[in-house]
């Protein structure tokens, strides 16, 4: 990691908050998301409201795990693509995702999130 990435933004950091987004839900969102954020999900390209919304209506996961493969970082933003695996009950969903952050005020903003699921 270069010292010019703050600790905020580093790769374990941006892991956390992915973590904190997938098992808190709404709170989490409302709390990260950058108001004018950007999230783009099957069908849909969502700001802040309308993803708080669409989050805080859908079930939470029981079990999630993300496996980073890659991570860009600078001293203002960085960015994370990872593989996610959630399970609700019996069903499994699958996707890559890549997450965007801004560090506003001293923490990190999520400004943009993408899914693209994986053929079943």
């Amino acid at each position: 990691m270069s010292d010019d990435i703050p600790p905020e933004l580093a790769r374990e950091a941006l892991v956390r908050l992915e973590q904190r987004l997938a098992l808190d839900g709404a709170p989490a969102y409302e709390d990260l998301l950058h108001g004018d954020a950007l999230v783009v999900v099957p069908g849909a390209v969502l700001n802040k409201g309308e993803c708080v919304a669409a989050i805080a209506a859908s079930a939470g996961w029981d079990r999630i795990d993300i496996a980073p493969f890659w991570y860009f970082g600078t001293a203002d933003t960085a960015s994370i693509a990872y593989r996610f695996t959630g399970n609700r009950g019996p069903d499994e969903y699958q996707a890559v995702m890549v997450s965007a952050y801004l560090l506003e005020a001293g923490r990190p903003r999520l400004i943009h999130h993408q899914q693209t699921p994986e053929a079943s």
